[in-house]
């Protein structure tokens, strides 16, 4: 227990001498302190990372970095103290996260979403390492839990390693049949090298279990437009709320669309209304195509 919690302090600080292990030692113990905490037993219905819940899977779900979309985290899903620490995480508190981590171990020590959980925490701050000595904590539970190797996929994807990113993705969608976002996260990172056939059927097989997550509906109208389809494109664009397009990530493929079907006008109306701050140059070139 003591090691476990060393550990977990060390890896969020920086110095020896940081404020949380300062507060640590001020706290006064009782003998009831010492005896360990019964853990909780694992339940697969309870497991605040699974694909099986009804009302989970009816909402936006295709988030990169978790299975949960931590937007809508308080309206779908029970209060439980693991949800409240992905809250807390994805909020960018880690100085309260890891004190949750602290008081919740003991308790969930069996239980793969928490050690998931604890390698979320870790990954969102971009500690690599870390995150990965504890999703595979994560797997000594359950070896083959689709959100920790989903997360783990993710974590070698923003490190570069896609290969290995695509090995994680693929293993997460076989273990489980409700995995949606490995197979989201998978078909992105086809489109992202131009493998356009692999990644629409992945696409249009998560369209027909969800057709309103602006995510998909955004990548699948991509992967038409690529295709050459542009009806298509424009058809699963327009499910999009209007005030998306205004986003440099929807609104420029968008107004490309238009221009492809010949809707020229529409298109360079489209591009007058994006703010663009990360695509500028994407922007200046289909812009000077439109104009043409």
């Amino acid at each position: 227990m003591k090691y476990l919690l060393i550990l977990v302090m060390i890896s969020c600080a920086s110095k020896k001498n940081s404020d949380l292990e300062t507060r640590e030692l001020d706290i006064e113990y009782k003998n009831s302190d010492f005896l360990q905490k019964k853990a909780k037993t694992y339940s697969k219905r309870a497991d605040t990372n699974t694909f099986e819940d009804k009302e989970v899977l009816k909402k936006n779900l295709l988030a990169k970095e978790s299975l949960h979309n931590n937007d809508i985290i308080d309206k779908v899903l029970v209060k439980s103290p693991l949800i409240e620490l992905t809250k807390t995480c994805y909020e960018g508190d880690f100085e309260e996260a890891f004190g949750m981590i602290r008081k919740l171990q003991e308790e969930y020590r069996s239980h793969a979403s928490f050690w998931n959980q604890v390698g979320v925490c870790f990954l969102l701050q971009k500690k690599y390492k870390k995150s990965l000595l504890f999703f595979n904590k994560s797997l000594e539970y359950i070896s083959n839990y689709a959100p920790t190797l989903n997360n783990i996929g993710v974590m070698y994807e923003q490190k570069g390693e896609f290969q290995k990113a695509l090995t994680a993705y693929k293993r997460a969608t076989k273990s489980d049949s409700y995995a949606k976002t490995p197979k989201f996260n998978m078909a992105l990172l086809y489109l992202s090298f131009g493998h356009k056939n692999k990644s629409i059927s992945i696409l249009e097989g998560l369209y027909q279990f969800n057709s309103v997550d602006p995510k998909l509906l955004n990548a699948l109208g991509t992967n038409y437009l690529l295709l050459g389809s542009y009806k298509n494109a424009l058809k699963v664009y327009n499910r999009l709320d209007e005030d998306l397009f205004e986003n440099e990530y929807y609104g420029i493929n968008y107004a490309y669309t238009h221009y492809l079907l010949n809707n020229k006008e529409k298109a360079q109306d489209l591009l007058e209304d994006i703010e663009v701050k990360k695509l500028k140059k994407y922007y200046r070139k289909v812009k000077n195509i439109v104009r043409k």
